[in-house]
């Protein structure tokens, strides 16, 4: 065997291969042997070379991929199982889900039929694998075409075609067991074994076992076969049945049975798990020690190694083999409770615990979603059981004691004690458990068998009382946990989930008797609790737990037996001692949510306040909030009304608060506990108590109700604060966040829509990046309910919000006068208190008891005197309850229980009935009682004596105390009416009357003071003759009497007229300051814009005699503010306000210092303000701005610039249209053409070196825009070195990485020297090398080499941004072709405002090209003259040869004359050159003048016209060209004078010259020249013009921005343009190349025709002495410089769907690696994919660096734009940081989904597209995106 061992892997498995055809037990043997060799697991440590030799085995010695795709055509799997990891992007279709765990690959998703599903896409968490094919998860109809009973059912593979395949894997898997049996006898963790002690051998061995398994079918049966079978496993165990066991000496023998020892003692060491009472303890825990199949062994080493990714993964592939999942099922769950002890030892790291319960969950939930498994599992293998044993031990760690008081002996969970409470190790058991009674069968078998019931319920005791937090009265608490959230979110899941489980099953009558053990269940669970805590009938004030599971069971049990089950109250048997327990805990936590937010809490920090939030948060208010306030609701039912009501006013702590008098309120005080709420607090606790009573009786939310109501109570609440989106609505409503969680049948998303679309208004989007939201319809705000909002919106500015956005409402709507009613007297339209049904008992009894009449009387009579306890809202709620118990006693009958008669605290009332309580007078005075209520000394029943005016004193009265206390025979008597009345004359200013038929008279909107009581009076004087009366008896008592008899007017307090008056005076006072401060600040901005706008708003000087260009411009330091101003306007400036953005530097101190005019003004509030207004100074400092002088000079002068490299331009096409993103790279761009050009230009054996500049310049540049804003050089230091000291940042720093604007706080890296004179050295007194350095450090960070000619480099910034400047104009114009705005910005017609709405997300940067063409100058003559270098004479030359003898001198003087207009054998011919660079080459000759440019721009306008006659005659064919070598007169001039230079160009110059070549099209296109057969003089001359038109746009653009003149600046120079003219007559006599006025004009009448014959016979001589190019080369360079007809630079078209993206690229391959990414990224700029935040080339790109990174640079000059494709995420790279710009792709309902939170279909939004495309095409993403990070060149 070693001979074969000795041979190449192929060649031996071939000799094998043929050995088994002839001799099937020899062949199999000789393999064997070869095994022994390969898998020799005693030395695993040194194997080599294993992979290949197994591959060659497996084969047969043939090709791997030939193989492999055998098998897989062989697959006849009805499942598809493919198995996945964390982050990977899966699907999940709920129309096809029958489980709320399925999930599909997206191959299978794409195969299958779901169009029109409900589906969405998402990134696993802990991995997964696909349903497909299982019925048991999902439908049949689901299944996509390769699985499933309908599938196409290949043939079997031959007996022989894969023997020897069996025997490899049944041997490598062997050699996996021996080697896990090692690692564990070496006691090694998984973690630390993988790391030291696996070799990248075993690894790959392990791999390659993975591929195999995921071949299909074939492979899978034989691993699941060998791995199940009890023979195979036996024989391994007692060492034999297999040749190497053979032989007892060997090594392989002896390695082999020391690891069946170490497996012994493994299982051995293998803890037990704690078995909790009330379980068997027989489960046979004993017997899963005894392995008799290899799958039993492996889920052993799967939780020995911490269900190690390997382990897991290989088992999961096997799971498509029905028989093998449902014996790994029972052999896990035999293991099942032990993971809990290994959770709990991995506690103490946090990442450790988290990977291992992900690993957890990715194995479980593929075996428990299977129903039929779950329920053979729970009634054969116990596994309810061993869920409830495996929660035990993963939280009886944690327990704590509770410590309510000194006799309380119960123990709570503590997630707070030590590292483990941040481990979470319970969440993967508690989620299987849910998972597993989410199937009915289960369900309905756990509740069939109290047995398991009780232990669970048992289970669920510790968690009442969690969280016990203590009032800090002393001191703040000195820690605050940072897991504020772990215990909600452990009763959320160990809790709430089963419940939400077990109320799917619980929703039929049949299924009543369920729920009724339950309870029984839990009440004696809960009564344990009660005994355990020592409860006494009352808790302590100072203390709260918001986590009571046992109350809240109870609580949604009963209501769902109720709604659904058609139970009554009366069935449960709640005993009214049971009812006083269950409604103690709820009410302390109501009053502790009123105490925190009145910062009574305040001591204990953020922790309980974080607390007071989640109770009331959507994610746990279902089974919180929600659940508490159902159980006050039912235990109201029971109780007793006087009961109920007197235990809210105890557990609030407001009986003294209610005290009469204020003598009692201070003897009462004294003897309170120092927790009780201070004066100031009392207010909000009477409220509170008020919100309680309305909520518990108006709330329906958890009765009787329609889901339709229930959602659109949901939904108001929430839009009622600020529009929302769909998906907020759907994440923040309770019952919709589970519906999407699968936790049970909740209300799903199309009730919500249905709700949504009738109570809400769809708001679309107002710009590209808003998304699609809802606001309140106003119809809807009659469902507005504030009691309900205040419970369910966290923070009290919400709830503020939505009561302005009701009165708004009203104001819209015309509900009301806006003068009517103010939003500070406006009060909530509270929502009556409707009966409910009898099955819930008689709630109402409350709105009828006694004491609850006497606190609202109370109420009334303490606001009446102002009593500062009782705010407005207070008695908003006090008149709320009062007409609701009015109506209640109306529609009900009024019965009293005479039984608890004793716990009434009132005994003043003569009648029950809240009607005959109103006209009941109330005499009281202080008495020196303890009891707050006994004041009370008589009452009488004002009737008929009332009429007549007369009044008797009933007998004195004895106080509870005994003392007798004397009463005059007059004492003030109060009952509702009065109080109600004298309520209204107090704070209406006016006096109350009926109308004359009250029944006509309709209610009042909206509710205030006055309307709410005039409704109420109203609606009482209508229902009773004796109420009519007595009203009008008190109004008109109160009435002041017309005799002057002072008695019988109502008594006024003088007092409170004054404090009315002072208040109104205030009011007065404060709304006059707050005009005054708004006029100054629009002043003071109004001025700054001034300031900041005079550079751009300067005149200009007038030109002298010789028409030089001398402006003085006006512009002054944005810091400073000294400046330079022309004289005129010096002298009539006045004032400038210091803008803010000032820094501490000695500059402006200076000029405060020298100005002295700082003054101090006074804010005067003008007339109506009273005396005893408070006056306020401010103090504004003002600058004279005649102080500005001009400094000796304004060269330190410079614009805030920000420069940056970009591509832009060179990704211009000839087609309008996006290319796809599925062919990115066959369209040839401005870069492919430049490229060309630039090998065109290397062939040339002449000087080329400015034109190959030129060409550059079209496609990669320097881009240059500014703010508008200048500075001065020192000032700019002084403001950065303030930046350093603030944020501590180097001077460097800040220049490397950019600086914002003082002013406009843009981003910016440059500062452009501006006002430069001819010599460089004058501006900024520094040379030109250091002005490039500053330019390359602002864009690089490696400085490359400086350029050697800076003159080129200079021009390529200049013709760049010129370039730019025309795109950006012909971008602004994208959506009007018809229009030209660089032809309207030449006749100074203003560009047109864009409409769109996204454009206020484009910020509007200027390029300074005027700054630009003066620093090129500027440069140009400092390097032609200052650096005393000779003048280049071929530049000489050129300008030789562009003139003839008869061109006149310039107006200023006359060109250099060096040279003479013979070309050197070094000189480019001038027909190869590009016409406008070298225009700016001759340009820095002369003086800038505007004369000069014109003459000099004729000069060239010559040779860019023959360039493009020429290049259009091309086009010409034979007959056309000899028709027009012999022109015939038509009389007509223009004409004939074309057809004289044709004919002279065609004569002069060969035939070679005018061929055509394809690869060069036209600027006007091909198909204009495809579809010309005849060319007559008309179409000659548009295409000339059409080759022209971006050179007179260019040189337009120029005059424009250097001369700063327009067409009507000088109508001397120029004839005004006619509103026909065409764009290119425009641009010619705005450039002065022609005056004349004719109607018809042609380019070839700007200059003299027989001058060109001599210019086109010197241009042709000089290309034939250019022998160096070909004729096609010659040909191809005299095109050089036309235009080529760009259209705008675009990025890839994206599809509609995502999907389809995201299903073409996630196939494909990294442009770099050639590998499919992980994570996938595309760039939209050139559609390449690379590998995101990973150097794929493991440093072997010569660039270094990650790949996303460097595909920046190449792509985009270190700039470009990418897409995520597993997140659909766009991000924009810089060269030095990052940021995420957002997405392209919204879902149907307009919204962005964060991480594929929804996962829902989405699809593109083009105007984000258009709007990401235009801030890319205008190099904005510095000033527009926000958050930018550094990516250090790793991202």
């Amino acid at each position: 065997m070693s001979t074969l061992y000795k041979e190449t892997p192929e060649h031996a498995a071939s000799l094998i291969q043929t050995a088994i055809k002839h001799n099937v037990d020899q062949g199999i043997n000789t393999l064997h042997e070869l095994l022994d060799n390969i898998l020799n697991t005693k030395r695993f440590e040194s194997w080599k070379n294993v992979v290949p030799w197994l591959k060659a085995l497996v084969t047969d010695g043939s090709s791997w991929d030939n193989f492999a795709k055998k098998v897989r055509d062989k697959d006849d799997s009805p499942f598809c199982g493919c198995v996945w990891t964390s982050d990977f992007v899966a699907y999940r279709c709920r129309t096809c889900a029958t489980s709320p765990c399925m999930s599909l690959c997206a191959a299978c998703f794409e195969r299958g039929n779901h169009e029109g599903h409900d589906y969405n896409m998402f990134r696993s968490e802990a991995g997964g694998a696909c349903d497909c094919g299982d019925p048991h998860v999902m439908l049949v109809s689901g299944f996509c075409s390769h699985h499933g009973p309908d599938r196409i059912k290949p043939q079997q593979l031959p007996n022989n075609f894969i023997a020897s395949a069996k025997v490899v894997i049944e041997r490598m898997i062997i050699a996996v067991f021996q080697i896990l049996r090692y690692l564990s006898s070496q006691g090694l963790s998984y973690e630390s074994a993988w790391e030291v002690t696996i070799t990248p051998e075993v690894k790959d061995m392990l791999t390659f076992l993975h591929e195999l398994v995921k071949l299909g079918s074939p492979i899978i049966n034989i691993v699941s076969e060998f791995l199940l079978s009890e023979t195979a496993y036996s024989n391994l165990q007692t060492c034999q049945g297999y040749s190497f066991l053979k032989d007892e000496s060997s090594e392989l023998y002896l390695f082999h049975r020391q690891t069946v020892h170490s497996l012994s003692k493994s299982i051995a060491s293998m803890k037990d798990p704690q078995i909790p009472l009330g379980i068997n303890p027989k489960i046979e825990f004993g017997d899963s020690r005894k392995y008799t199949r290899l799958i039993d062994e492996l889920t052993f080493w799967i939780v020995r190694f911490d269900f190690c990714e390997p382990l897991i993964l290989f088992v999961l592939n096997l799971l498509p083999n029905a028989e093998m999942k449902r014996e790994f099922a029972r052999a896990f769950i035999r293991h099942y409770a032990r993971i809990a002890c290994t959770l709990n030892e991995s506690a103490n790291s946090d990442p450790l615990t988290n990977r291992l319960a992900e690993r957890v969950v990715h194995v479980s939930v593929q075996l428990f979603s299977n129903e039929e498994i779950a329920l053979h599992l729970a009634q054969e293998e116990h596994l309810i059981e061993i869920f409830l044993i495996s929660l035990y031990n993963v939280l009886h760690i944690y327990m704590d004691d509770s410590k309510t008081n000194p006799m309380d002996r119960h123990k709570y969970v503590s997630m707070t004690r030590g590292p483990r409470g941040r481990s979470h190790a319970y969440w993967p058991i508690a989620s299987d458990f849910g998972n597993f009674l989410g199937h009915t069968s289960v369900a309905l078998f756990f509740l069939s068998h109290e047995e398991l019931l009780k232990p669970w319920v048992k289970l669920m005791i510790p968690f009442c009382g969690m969280e016990l937090n203590h009032r800090a009265m002393e001191r703040h608490i000195e820690y605050e946990p940072s897991n504020m959230l772990n215990h909600y979110y452990m009763v959320r899941e160990t809790c709430a989930s089963p419940l939400l489980c077990l109320l799917d099953v619980l929703h039929e009558p049949a299924t009543v008797h369920y729920t009724k053990q339950l309870v029984r269940i839990f009440m004696e669970a809960l009564n344990k609790f009660f005994d355990a805590i020592a409860f006494t009938g009352d808790l302590s004030h100072d203390q709260i737990s918001f986590h009571y599971p046992l109350h809240r069971y109870i609580s949604c049990l009963i209501s769902n037996a109720l709604k659904y089950q058609g139970a009554r109250l009366e069935d449960f048997d709640i005993s009214t001692t049971d009812a006083k327990k269950l409604i103690a805990h709820p009410l302390q936590i109501m009053t502790s949510m009123t105490e925190i937010s009145n910062n009574m809490w305040v001591r204990n920090g953020l922790y309980i306040q974080t607390q007071a939030l989640a109770y009331k948060q959507h994610l746990f208010s279902r089974f919180h909030i929600d659940a508490d306030i159902f159980l006050i609701q039912m235990c109201v039912s029971i109780l007793p009304a006087e009961y109920f009501v007197v235990t809210i006013l105890n557990r609030f702590r407001i009986f003294a608060t209610l005290a009469l008098s204020d003598s009692a309120y201070q003897r009462l005080s004294k003897n309170l506990d120092r927790g009780h709420p201070d004066a100031d607090k009392q207010p909000m606790m009477v409220e509170g108590a008020l919100r309680l009573l309305i909520n518990v009786l108006s709330n329906h939310h958890c009765l009787d109700i329609s889901d339709e109501e229930l959602m659109r109570r949901e939904v108001v609440s929430l839009i009622a604060c600020r529009p929302r989106t769909f998906s907020v609505l759907s994440d923040n409503i309770s019952h919709c966040h589970d519906a999407n969680q699968g936790m049970n049948r909740g209300l799903g998303g199309d009730i919500l829509r249905k709700v949504v679309n009738e109570v809400a208004i769809k708001r679309e989007a107002r710009d590209a990046m808003e998304q699609t939201t809802y606001i309140m319809k106003p119809a809807s705000w009659e469902l507005y309910d504030p009691i309900f909002i205040d419970q369910r919106i966290l923070y009290k500015r919400d709830v503020q919000e939505a009561f302005k956005n009701y009165h708004t409402n009203l104001l819209d709507t015309g509900t009301m006068e806006k003068s009517s009613v103010s939003i500070t007297q406006a009060w909530p339209p509270y929502k009556d208190i409707r009966p409910v049904k009898s099955k819930y008992g008689d709630m109402l009894k409350v709105l009828r008891c006694d004491n609850l009449h006497s606190v609202i009387f109370l109420i009334l009579q303490k606001f009446s005197t102002q009593h500062p306890f009782i705010s407005e809202t207070t008695l908003s709620l006090a008149i709320h309850l009062l007409s609701s118990a009015l109506k209640v006693s109306e529609s009900l009958p009024n019965t009293v229980d005479d039984t608890f008669k004793d716990i009434r605290l009132f005994n003043f009332w003569k009648s029950s009935n809240i009607w005959n309580k109103l006209t009941e007078d109330v005499v009281y005075e202080g008495s020196k009682t303890a009891n707050p209520f006994s004041h009370v000394l008589r009452r009488r029943n004002h009737s008929a004596e009332s009429d007549s005016g007369s009044s008797a004193a009933d007998p004195p009265s004895t106080t509870d105390g005994g003392d007798s206390v004397e009463l005059d025979s007059e004492l003030p008597r109060c009952s509702f009416l009065m109080l109600l009345i004298k309520i209204y004359n107090t704070h209406t200013k006016s006096y109350f009357e009926l109308p004359d038929d009250v029944f006509l008279a309709r209610d009042l909107k909206p509710p205030s003071l006055k309307n709410s009581i005039i409704n109420l009076l109203h609606y009482t004087a209508s229902h009773s003759a004796t109420i009519h009366n007595e009203i009008c008896h008190i109004s008109s008592s109160l009435k002041p009497q017309p005799t002057g008899d002072r008695n019988s007017q109502p008594t006024s307090n003088p007092q409170n007229e004054q404090a009315q008056l002072r208040r109104l005076r205030a009011k007065e006072a404060r709304e006059a300051m707050m005009r005054k401060l708004q006029e100054d600040s629009k002043n003071f901005l109004k001025k700054s814009q001034q300031m900041s706008g005079q550079a751009n708003d300067a005149e200009e000087a007038d030109t002298d005699g010789d028409n030089k260009v001398e402006r003085s411009p006006s512009y002054s330091c944005v810091i400073c503010l000294e400046g330079h101003l022309p004289e005129t306007k010096a002298e009539t400036s006045s004032t400038a306000v210091l803008p803010s953005h000032t820094h501490e530097g000695s500059s402006v101190e200076e000029s405060v210092a020298s100005s002295s005019v700082v003054t101090v003004m006074e804010m005067d509030y003008g007339g109506g303000v009273s005396d005893d207004q408070e006056q306020m100074d401010t103090t504004s400092i003002i600058y004279d701005m005649n102080h500005i002088t001009q400094k000796t000079s304004n060269n330190d002068f410079g614009l805030i610039c920000f420069i940056q490299e970009t591509t832009v331009l060179g990704r211009r096409r000839q087609v309008d249209e996006r290319f796809s993103y599925e062919s990115s790279g066959e369209l040839r761009s401005c870069k492919d053409s430049a490229n060309e050009w630039a090998d065109l230009l290397k062939t040339a054996s002449c000087n080329y070196s400015m034109e190959e500049m030129t060409n550059l310049a079209h496609t990669r540049g320097i881009h240059v825009s500014t703010c508008g804003h200048y500075v001065h050089q020192k000032c700019h230091d002084d403001y950065l070195h303030s930046i350093e000291q603030n944020d501590r940042l180097m001077y460097e720093e800040s220049m490397l990485h950019g600086f914002t604007c003082p002013i406009c706080r843009q981003m910016s890296n440059f500062i452009l020297p501006v006002d430069v004179d001819t010599k460089l050295e004058d501006a900024w007194g520094v040379d030109t090398a250091l002005l490039v350095m500053k330019i390359y450090k602002a864009l690089y960070d490696n400085v490359p080499t400086y350029p050697e000619d800076m003159e080129q480099f200079f021009q390529s910034i200049l013709r760049f941004n010129l370039h730019q400047f025309l795109m950006q104009l012909a971008d602004e114009n994208s959506k009007h072709p018809n229009r030209d705005n660089m032809s309207n910005l030449v006749k100074a017609i203003p560009a047109s405002s864009s409409t769109r709405l996204f454009d206020k997300r484009l910020l509007k940067r200027k390029i300074p090209i005027k700054d630009i063409f003066h620093m090129y100058y500027a440069v140009a003559r400092y390097q032609r003259e200052c650096e005393n270098v000779e003048i280049d004479e071929s530049l000489a030359r050129l300008r030789a040869r562009l003139l003839v003898p008869s061109d006149p001198h310039t107006p200023v003087g006359p060109l250099p004359t060096f040279g003479s207009a013979v070309r050197s054998s070094d000189d480019i011919p001038v027909i190869f050159a590009d016409p406008f660079s070298v225009l700016l080459q001759i340009l820095p000759d002369v003086d800038i003048a505007l004369g000069n440019f014109h003459f000099i721009f004729h000069l060239v306008f010559r040779l860019a016209y023959v360039k493009a006659l020429v290049f259009v005659l091309r086009r010409f064919s034979d007959e056309e060209r000899s028709a027009w070598t012999n022109p015939s007169i038509t009389g007509n001039k223009c004409h004939d004078e074309l057809r004289r230079l044709v004919h002279s160009l065609l004569t002069k110059l060969p035939n070679d010259f005018f061929k055509d070549d394809e690869q060069f099209p036209s600027s006007c296109g091909s198909d204009m020249f495809e579809t010309q057969t005849v060319f007559s003089p008309l179409s000659v001359m548009s295409m000339v013009e059409d080759e022209m038109n971006e050179f007179l746009q260019l040189g337009a653009l120029l005059q424009h921005h250097v001369f700063e003149s327009t067409d009507a600046d000088d109508p001397s120079t120029s004839i005004a343009p006619s509103p026909f003219d065409s764009h290119v007559e425009v641009y010619v006599k705005f450039l002065g190349l022609y005056n004349g006025d004719s109607t018809e004009f042609y380019l070839h009448q700007c200059f003299d025709i027989a001058k060109m014959d001599l210019l086109i016979k010197r241009w042709y001589n000089e290309t034939k002495q250019c022998n160096s190019l070909s004729p096609s080369g010659t040909r191809q360079m005299a095109a050089f410089g036309l235009s080529r007809n760009w259209k705008l630079p675009k990025i890839i078209s994206m599809p509609r769907k995502y999907n389809t993206f995201f299903q073409h690229y996630r196939k494909q391959t990294c442009m770099y690696c050639k590998h499919t990414p992980v994570q996938p990224t595309v760039c939209l700029v050139c559609g390449a994919m690379v590998c995101y935040k990973v150097d794929c080339m493991n440093g072997q790109h010569p660039d270094g660096g990650f790949t996303t990174t460097r595909h920046a640079r190449d792509c985009g000059a270190g700039t470009s734009i990418f897409v995520i494709v597993n997140s659909a995420y766009v991000f924009v790279m810089r060269p030095r940081r990052v940021c995420i710009w957002g997405t392209l792709y919204l879902d149907e309902n307009g919204e962005e989904d964060v991480g594929w939170k929804r996962g829902k279909p989405i699809f593109l939004k083009e105007q984000r597209l258009e709007l990401l495309e235009k801030q890319w095409r205008r190099n904005l993403f510095d000033h527009v995106c926000k958050g930018w990070s550094a990516h250090n060149n790793a991202f």
